[in-house]
């Protein structure tokens, strides 16, 4: 068996560290396939050619076959894999089958002790696997030492200590069981303390130290003298909190910490974690006033826990008792008894090295006071592995105690992600859903979350009364609200994703100082120049919230929002774009909330804000989002007025974002018939440019020239000078796919200078892209690149999701035309992606058939048939007539082609059967297989 704790052996032979058996411990750890690109981002960071790398990579997998431990390697064109069993993989399932004899003996050392890296990328993942094992180890051993008596639990943990010397949890938690067997406390601390100071010439932390001391009666002081609540379970996260209390704690001016956060976050837990890691000669003392209903009891449950008697003059005598003392006071869910601050600091001006740490909902606003605000546990990523994650682990513990059986994976990434999104993080959230893994899989439980908090609720005689439900969390911070504070907080509710100061005035009838007090009970917070509900509050707000109140609070919200959409639409072509459409974009929930809520209550408001953001939804792509709330609010709105002309050019724009030319042509019929029953000049011309758009998509392009130089005339009239430079631009884009490049820059050169003399910024990025497409049809490849490039910056400034994807897609096309596939391929793949997302089939087609291009430049003559002959049916499909040049190029490649008439018809009527979808996903795939095969031709 390969052993790769502490000295790494083989068959019991000693084996040399080196990269060879790098890369299989890379292997082991992962217990996966690895793709050989991680492989070689992993050992080698140096700056030489890909290909010299890849090379390197082949010879040191040659090398390592040949090695007896490496008969095990796998290896595809691809990918990495290693099966041989090993003492690493063993240990893994044995933690994941709670087997912890197995694991505490397979466990016998560092991975890969005495192991010298040869670069950093190498050492931090490594370093960061050591990690994960060694609290796996300690996990297991601390489980073991659970079981056993006090005594056998001190000498278990001394045993550990061999395998781990430096590990200072276990060295606290031997001493905390030595008090049973002293003897074995001391010599477990005195190897510790000579072993640091011989390599690493440290002392041990100072609460070690204490511990150790009391042991051997030279003092009587233990950090526990005083009974401390016990938690369930193991201490999980906060290791970033931690780190800035105890860098608070150094400075002897900070005698006052309050922990600030809602109700389940984790204040009490935190708190007694830094009473465990902060020793005080005279201890710690923890008051509980969840249980009081009267600040004056305060001075009265002090007294209480430091074990005095009851007194006449109870504050005098906590003084007295505290006079001379160096303790740490921690005094939990203050937020019951705010008026008592006066005791809090009545206690920090008559004693000189008492300490306290405060947990509550709300601050104290003492001038003594420094505050650390806490928030919900980091959000789960892909980058670590899931279990050794912050959130996962404590859902992990806490499921583990419903169902001894229950492990988390890291394919389980994204539901637990939902589970974490539904209770925003919060570690007595994540526990309530964790009782569930008994009775429902991971996915039902974030089904049920979704669907309702009702399922946050755990019957559990141990826990205290407030935290067995999230009702009952929130429950006890909405009694200690002031009623105007719980008026204002349930009519914030029927914000979503967030409001500023201004929309809380309007719609709640708040002022800022009100605001100010809930972001201090940690019920609002506050980010920037914005203000966001927790969801889990938010949610137990509107609860409380009657339905005339509601209806009057979202009513206040449609006002503000359609005012909003108001500004947009006159702003939508000026130098204000970018700020509007930032706004939008912020507000873009509430946007929904209120367009919802006038489905049912009012849709005439939700009609006007349907038809002000028709360009809003286009320019961000939320095509199909607006397309389907213009539809709903059509069926709604009855009147044949201004709002449902608007309406009608939603739908009719974004249809023909999305290729649904004839849901297009209809409604632009209707448009137009209304806009004549108006005399909306303006609309007429509209839709006189719209045709010439239509004509132009579906291949028709004299036709489309047509109707745009009527709009052009028709908008001239008008003295509409944003809609002249838009026809002119779309004109100079037929001429273009003319091949008539003289026109088409002459028209893109006056597009350009009128959209900057009415500073439309949307419009300056799509005229200088589009002269950067005539830059690179006339031979200036550098010109172009830089055209687009800065195209591409103001298109991402501005938000505009089709204008970047549009960007992306030239500065492939330009890396194309310089033999530069590598770098083609990712900007096609980037832009593919986003029109895929957008659901724009048009350019869809479009970047498949740029994937034709670069197959046949990679030789790859039978994928480049199969795209293209897809891209050329996929065109009809959608009504869209594929340029000639597409076909030409086709019939080209066949002749080429030294596959059998038979075989080509087949491979060309199986293309043709393919989907947009399944199409998408096969070039995809088929570039995924590139990546992972020879370097990258250039032509």
């Amino acid at each position: 068996m390969l052993q790769l704790f502490g000295t790494a052996s083989f068959a019991n032979k000693h084996l040399t560290l080196e990269r060879a058996l790098y890369l299989v411990a890379l292997l082991v750890c992962q217990n996966d396939w690895m793709t050989r690109d991680e492989a070689m981002l992993l050992l080698w960071t140096d700056d030489g050619e890909d290909g010299a790398i890849k090379q390197r990579l082949r010879q040191l997998l040659y090398r390592t076959k040949q090695l007896p431990y490496g008969a095990s390697l796998e290896t595809t064109s691809s990918q990495l894999r290693y099966t041989q069993k090993s003492d690493v993989v063993l240990f893994k399932q044995a933690i994941q089958e709670r087997d912890w004899d197995s694991a505490i003996e397979l466990y016998a050392g560092e991975l890969l002790h005495g192991a010298v890296f040869e670069n950093l990328e190498l050492e931090e993942w490594f370093g960061l696997e050591r990690d994960s094992l060694s609290t796996k180890f300690r996990q297991a051993v601390f489980e073991k030492a659970s079981t056993l008596p006090a005594k056998d639990a001190a000498l278990l943990l001394e045993q550990a200590m061999t395998k781990d010397p430096f590990n200072e949890d276990l060295l606290r938690k031997l001493l905390e069981y030595a008090v049973s067997n002293p003897e074995v406390g001391q010599r477990a601390f005195e190897r510790f303390e000579r072993e640091l100071a011989q390599n690493l010439q440290l002392e041990p932390a100072e609460d070690l130290q204490v511990l150790a001391k009391s042991l051997g009666g030279q003092q009587t002081v233990r950090v526990n003298r005083y009974q401390l609540p016990t938690p369930t379970g193991g201490f999980v996260g906060r290791q970033a909190e931690l780190d800035s209390v105890a860098k608070q704690l150094q400075n002897p001016d900070c005698r006052l910490l309050t922990l600030v956060g809602v109700g389940g976050i984790g204040k009490t837990r935190l708190a007694l974690e830094i009473a465990a890691r902060q020793p005080m000669r005279d201890g710690v003392v923890f008051v509980d006033l969840a249980r009081l209903n009267n600040e004056q009891l305060v001075p009265h449950a002090i007294l209480e826990a430091l074990g005095e008697r009851p007194s006449d003059q109870v504050l005098d005598r906590v003084k007295q008792v505290l006079l001379g003392k160096e303790m740490l006071l921690i005094l939990d869910n203050f937020e019951h008894v705010m008026a008592a601050r006066t005791v809090v600091a009545d206690i920090l001006e008559h004693t000189q090295h008492i300490r306290l740490i405060v947990t509550s909902r709300e601050r104290l606003v003492l001038r003594s006071e420094q505050v650390l605000e806490l928030s919900g546990l980091p959000a789960p990523d892909t980058i670590f592995p899931l279990e050794s994650q912050d959130a996962a682990l404590l859902f992990l513990r806490a499921a583990q105690r419903s169902n001894f059986d229950f492990s988390l994976h890291d394919h389980d990434i994204e539901v637990f992600s939902r589970i974490y999104q539904a209770v925003a993080g919060m570690p007595l959230g994540l526990e309530l859903a964790a009782s569930w893994v008994r009775t429902l899989s991971l996915s039902e439980i974030a089904d049920e979350l979704e669907q309702s908090l009702d399922v946050l609720a755990m019957d559990a005689p141990d826990m205290p009364a407030r935290h067995r439900s999230f009702a009952a969390v929130f429950h006890s911070s909405w009694t200690l609200l002031a009623k105007q504070e719980q008026d204002v907080l349930a009519k914030l509710s029927v914000f979503r994703g967030g409001f500023d100061k201004d929309m809380a005035i309007r719609v709640t009838g708040a002022n800022l100082p009100l605001l100010l007090r809930l972001v201090n009970k940690s019920l609002v917070t506050r980010r920037e120049q914005r203000f966001v509900l927790h969801e889990l509050i938010r949610q137990y707000s509107q609860e409380q919230l009657s339905q005339d109140a509601k209806q009057q609070a979202i009513f206040s919200l449609a006002a503000v929002i359609l005012e909003f959409s108001e500004q947009w639409f006159v702003h939508r072509k000026d130098e204000q774009q970018t700020e509007w459409s930032r706004r939008i974009e912020q507000e873009h929930d509430n946007v929904r909330t209120v367009l919802t809520w006038s489905l049912g209550n009012h849709s005439t408001i939700g009609a006007q804000i349907s038809g002000n953001l028709e360009h809003f939804w286009y320019s961000r792509g939320y095509h199909r989002e607006g397309m389907n709330w213009a539809k709903q609010f059509l069926a709604l709105y009855t009147d044949s007025d201004q709002t449902r002309l608007r309406l009608i050019w939603t739908q009719t724009s974004l249809s023909k974002e999305l290729s649904e030319y004839q849901v297009a042509r209809d409604g632009v019929k209707e448009y137009q018939q209304l806009a004549l029953n108006l005399g909306d000049a303006r609309a007429l011309a509209t839709a006189e440019k719209f045709y010439g758009l239509l004509e132009r998509e579906q291949g028709n392009l004299e036709l489309g020239k047509s109707h745009l130089e009527k709009a052009q005339t028709m908008f001239s009239a008008l003295e509409d000078v944003s809609s002249v430079a838009i026809c002119i631009n779309d004109l100079g884009i037929i001429y273009a796919m003319q091949k008539n490049l003289e026109m088409a820059k002459q028209y893109f050169t006056e597009s350009l200078r009128l959209k900057r003399q009415i500073n439309d910024k949307q419009g300056i990025a799509y005229a200088i892209g589009n002269l950067g497409v005539i830059a690179g049809e006339e031979g200036d490849l550098a010109l172009e690149k830089v055209m687009q490039e800065e195209s591409l910056r103001l298109k991402r400034e501005l938000g505009d999701q089709q204008g970047i994807a549009n960007g992306l897609h030239e500065l492939g096309r330009n890396a194309f035309d310089q033999g530069q596939l590598e770098l083609a391929l990712d900007y096609y793949s980037q832009a593919l992606e986003i029109y895929s997302r957008l659901g724009r089939r048009f350019a869809v087609v479009n970047a498949i058939n740029s994937f034709a291009g670069v197959a046949y430049q990679r030789k790859d003559l039978e994928s480049a048939l199969i795209f293209g002959a897809a891209s050329l049916n996929l065109s009809y499909q959608i009504r869209s007539t594929p340029p000639e040049n597409w076909a030409k190029r086709q019939a080209r490649w066949r002749e080429e082609s030294d596959l059998t008439p038979a075989r080509l018809a087949q491979l060309e009527f199986d293309a043709q059967r393919l989907s947009l979808e399944e199409t998408v996903a096969r070039v995809f795939l088929w570039k995924e297989r590139l990546e992972h095969s020879s370097p990258v031709l250039t032509t």
